[in-house]
């Protein structure tokens, strides 16, 4: 006896049917057995039109570079070499990528999508992934862990920690050249008196640089790393005296820059090498000013009550980091290289000093007492989430990084 269907046994089968039927158009397994099966898996067994982007997974260290290849086939799976791509990044101030494919890690970030289009009706495209990381960064400082002052250096990271300078008299106000090959630093002699001296980032073959009966300290590298900026007593002696001078980076050439029998100091250049700002206290109170490299040309950056002090210009030339005492106590600010838009930056209620832009202008680092006794930090360019810089026990301040 043949079976009977009701009404309710003909609507599923008619549901089934409808189901499978939406399955193989739509190229999707939704249960089907026997012929619906072998439809599908040769569906999906038959070469489409695409394209490959190799290597489709990258990490990079800023300032690496990348050649990405795009291969464009068609619907036979045929490769077709005469169809060109353009190629786009979805964060190109992460990475950037050329018209011919090449990608340059730019800031640490991502992942970041790299796609391949070609052109016309039917457009195709492919994508790659690249993640972009920042290096740890070399950070020299000074310490007084193991006694009197000695300058050390650390990576970022806290790894490759090595002691640079040792004796009896102390050694500071570090300063990592631009290609960070040589470091100048202030050593105080027996008498009293501190001289400036450089020597190699790995603490050998150090040469002192000047002689004079009076302190000089605070030395500052040009952006071509061949003139010193800094501060010297020698023509007065106390605070009143500290004046801006500026030698070549062998010494010669040492000529005074600012003539006022005022607290002069932490001068630091601007990225092209014009012009130099500095700390300064005379208007009566302790102020940011510029000048041209050779001393002319004067112009007062900051007005506000208590101190605005140790500037540093940053590497694209656009802002001046820099200490403020206005809310109280020291925190970081930046401003624009005009002295305009001041913004307070990690702030806190500790005391925050001697800020130094990294190389790439991302990052910051400063001595803080946040943590309970003077330690390093570094942050953000914008001043979020500042993190321990590893660097071991003692007082550690006064850091200079590439």
């Amino acid at each position: 006896m043949s079976p009977r269907f009701t009404t309710t046994m003909y609507r599923s089968l008619f549901t089934f049917a409808l189901t499978a039927a939406v399955a193989c158009s739509n190229d999707q397994v939704t249960a089907p057995t026997g012929d619906h099966l072998d439809l599908q898996m040769a569906r999906r067994t038959q070469p489409r039109a695409m394209v490959q982007v190799r290597p489709a997974l990258a990490t990079l260290n800023v300032g690496e570079t990348i050649q990405l290849g795009a291969t464009v086939t068609n619907g036979k799976g045929i490769i077709q070499p005469d169809v060109s791509v353009n190629w786009a990044s979805s964060d190109p101030l992460i990475a950037a990528v050329s018209q011919t494919g090449l990608v340059t890690a730019v800031a640490a970030g991502g992942p970041v999508t790299i796609t391949a289009s070609t052109s016309g009706k039917r457009v195709l495209s492919g994508s790659a992934f690249l993640t972009v990381l920042s290096p740890p960064r070399r950070v020299v400082f000074m310490s007084d862990r193991d006694g009197p002052a000695d300058i050390y250096a650390v990576n970022s990271d806290g790894t490759e920690f090595v002691r640079l300078t040792s004796g009896t008299t102390t050694n500071y106000h570090p300063a990592l050249s631009p290609d960070g090959t040589t470091i100048a630093f202030v050593l105080n002699r027996a008498n009293g008196f501190a001289d400036l001296f450089i020597m190699n980032a790995d603490g050998t073959d150090q040469v002192r640089l000047t002689t004079s009966a009076a302190p000089d300290y605070v030395p500052q590298w040009s952006p071509d790393g061949q003139r010193i900026v800094f501060i010297s007593e020698r023509d007065q002696f106390g605070a009143a005296g500290r004046e801006v001078y500026v030698m070549n980076r062998d010494g010669s050439s040492q000529q005074r820059l600012t003539f006022n029998s005022v607290a002069e100091g932490y001068p630091s250049w601007s990225n092209d090498g014009a012009k130099i700002v500095f700390e300064s206290d005379r208007d009566g109170d302790t102020e940011i000013y510029v000048m041209n490299a050779d001393g002319t040309g004067v112009a007062r950056l900051t007005n506000s009550p208590g101190f605005d002090g140790q500037p540093k210009w940053s590497p694209d030339g656009s802002a001046i980091l820099f200490v403020s005492g206005r809310t109280g106590n020291t925190d970081l600010f930046v401003m624009t290289s005009d002295g305009a838009a001041a913004t307070g930056i990690a702030m806190s209620s500790a005391e925050d000093q001697n800020p130094d832009w990294s190389a790439d202008g991302l990052r910051l680092s400063f001595w803080s007492t946040r943590g309970g006794g003077a330690q390093l930090f570094s942050t953000t360019r914008d001043g979020n989430n500042p993190q321990v810089i590893p660097s071991g026990s003692g007082n550690n301040t006064y850091p200079s990084s590439n």
